[in-house]
């Protein structure tokens, strides 16, 4: 009880009440603290969950071999991984799917002596940083720059995307330099139609010379038995095909990579920052923003008409265009190399991709291709957008990629949970904070 009391008064501020064991990280053995978990009105659907704790509690944490939440009641044991996020920590763990509404679940935090296996490794390979799951890929980002297919301008040359991205299983849904739109890369983010110095700049379309995006350096790469995470920076770059080309935008990317059953999650964070002492200006536009270029298997002949969008109002590629959604599905069937999943009668695999409610102009717009099997969230459809000097622009979305379906309903209870996660309450009085931003 005297450790527990200690804690309560650490959550509160009162540091000088804090005994002296505590603020050097000794543990004692069998010793124990606890975490109060309520899910919120939206239940809980197998996400990551994470909570910022004190600075006094995290360094006690890294000097223990490993812990886990654990609670009897339940027969719920959670493995825990800690995470820096800039200057604060953050404990992190999957989140129970069966949780409804209102669910108050309370766990001990327990020390473990042997640390687990990490499930989620990342590896950097001649330039290629693969994240697995068990030793399976789930995604590559591209810090190397690639270049376009022989005899294809050498504009389109790019680094700082992901390709190829994995469903579960090992299958490839996504594409890079697509013959159709070669400035298209997999996962990506870049914007079209803006202003900047007074001239007209586009980082999306990258063969018209005035701008492109660059991988700047990798900033951390993280393992572990819960989750991976990359960070790293880029550069959004104006005038790239002259002497005065000019970094514009620097931005700083963190992807945190889980599993929530049968689906791939990762939760992609993203600060914009404009580096110059000139406006950026937006302008309204079609498309631009944060995009998705499907397989290439979806854009032959004899599988087009079997490829699906779905945007969380319930409408097609057709009706769905420039339409607000909090998420967009797209699927379609692949190479009949593995066998369907249960209950399809082809093989199908697809991508999700939520755009977070404290996104820019959320709900966002949403561009659906009429012909290939791309699409973007794009906040200015409708109206421009300026960043200015040193101001920032952040952007939250999480992506799910899947094999075989994926019904309307799981993706909404996931919706809801990344919409809204549970409270969390650590070591008994006072609510340190919800999911971090």
């Amino acid at each position: 009880m005297k450790s527990i009391f200690a804690l309560m008064l650490l959550v509160l501020g009162c540091l000088t009440c804090v005994p002296a064991a505590w603020m050097t990280g000794e543990l004692l053995a069998g010793e124990v603290l606890e975490l109060e978990v309520t899910s919120s009105a939206a239940g809980t659907g197998g996400l990551l969950s994470r909570i910022a704790v004190p600075p006094e509690l995290a360094a006690l944490i890294r000097k223990q071999p490993a812990w886990r939440l654990e609670s009897r009641e339940h027969a719920l044991t959670l493995p825990i991984q800690i995470r820096e996020n800039g200057n604060a920590s953050e404990i992190a763990w999957r989140s129970p799917r069966f949780m409804p509404p209102g669910t108050k679940i309370r766990f001990r935090l327990i020390t473990e002596p042997v640390p687990p296996e990490p499930a989620y490794r990342v590896s950097d390979e001649a330039g290629r940083i693969i994240v697995s799951h068990k030793r399976r890929p789930l995604f590559v980002y591209n810090r190397e720059t690639l270049l376009p297919p022989t005899g294809v301008n050498l504009l389109y040359a790019r680094s700082g995307h992901i390709h190829p991205v994995y469903t579960p299983t090992g299958r490839v849904i996504s594409d890079d330099f697509a013959p159709d739109h070669y400035h298209q890369h997999g996962m990506f983010y870049a914007w079209v139609n803006t202003q900047f110095q007074q001239q007209p700049v586009d980082f999306w379309n990258q063969a018209k010379g005035q701008g492109t995006v660059r991988h700047a350096q990798m900033l951390q790469q993280t393992s572990g038995p819960v989750f991976a995470e990359l960070q790293f920076e880029l550069q959004h770059v104006a005038f790239p095909a002259q002497m005065n080309e000019q970094t514009v935008l620097r931005e700083r990317v963190s992807i945190l990579v889980h599993r929530a059953d049968t689906v791939t999650a990762w939760e992609v964070f993203s600060e914009q920052t404009n580096v110059t002492e000139v406006p950026l200006i937006l302008e309204k536009y079609h498309y631009g923003g944060f995009g998705f270029r499907g397989a290439r298997e979806w854009n032959a002949p004899e599988t087009k008409s079997r490829v699906e969008f779905l945007t969380s109002a319930g409408k097609n590629r057709q009706a769905g265009n420039h339409t607000p959604a909090d998420w967009v599905m797209l699927s379609g069937p692949l190479s009949a190399s593995q066998p369907p999943a249960e209950n399809e009668t082809e093989t199908r695999a697809g991508v999700v991709i939520f755009s977070h409610p404290g996104n820019l102009r959320a709900t966002q717009m949403v561009r659906l291709h009429p012909d290939n099997p791309y699409f973007c969230f794009c906040p200015v459809v409708d109206e421009a957008f300026t960043i200015e000097p040193g101001r920032v622009l952040k952007s939250r979305y999480l992506v799910l990629t899947f094999d075989g379906s994926l019904p309307a309903e799981r993706i909404q209870q996931l919706f809801a949970e990344y919409a809204q996660p549970a409270e969390m309450v650590l070591f008994g009085g006072k609510a340190v904070s919800r999911q971090p931003e």
